[in-house]
């Protein structure tokens, strides 16, 4: 019954794999696959919606060590989420859903301002002497001229412009790594010195 109205509905077949999880359970000698609602904040595109890393990094030898590591881990991702779950109700909740975006952001923008100190034919102030220099022993063309004082003076001025706007991207992405990520990373420090006494 379930398999023929699954292929004739397949948009409604999409709806559900996008909204549902499972776990494979062994039982009577077979194994089994048990499907349950995943929340609205882990369907795709959600803020839960994320690799987890560290939920893979187990001992894979030992099941009991592995079991053991999972359990772990999962209690520190509990821990980090519900932490960043707190943050996302406050006005600071690009800290977290946004953040991924600002590193982007910072690396493309710092890439721009090089491919334009590159094409643009920008003279680093500390060189610039070297080249008046240049200049005097053999004199510019016109093309040299042209990029001397219609392009050099307006790519400065433009990546003045770009640096205060990375300037401020920059203290964006500081603020929000010193704010929803660098308690995250100082807890599981101290929990690890924490494991570390108890193991001696």
């Amino acid at each position: 019954v379930i398999q023929p109205a699954m292929s004739s509905v397949p948009r409604a077949v999409h709806f559900f794999e996008l909204r549902t999880g499972y776990v494979e359970i062994f039982r009577d000698d077979r194994v089994e696959r048990i499907y349950f609602p995943l929340p609205t904040p882990c369907i795709p595109g959600g803020p839960l919606d994320l690799a987890f890393v560290m939920m893979f990094e187990t001992e894979r030898e030992d099941p009991d060590k592995k079991n053991q590591e999972y359990l772990e881990n999962m209690c520190r991702l509990v821990e980090n989420e519900e932490f960043h779950a707190g943050i996302r109700k406050t006005v600071f909740s690009f800290t977290v859903n946004a953040y991924d975006n600002i590193k982007t952001l910072t690396l493309a923008w710092a890439f721009l301002m090089h491919l334009l100190l590159v094409c643009g034919g920008y003279t680093p102030r500390g060189y610039k002497a070297d080249y008046i220099e240049l200049v005097a022993e053999e004199p510019p063309g016109k093309h040299d001229e042209y990029v001397a004082h219609e392009v050099v003076p307006y790519v400065e001025e433009t990546l003045r412009a770009m640096g205060y706007a990375f300037l401020l991207v920059c203290l964006i992405r500081c603020f929000s790594f010193a704010y929803a990520h660098l308690p995250v990373i100082v807890r599981e420090l101290r929990s690890e010195e924490e494991e570390d006494e108890d193991g001696l």
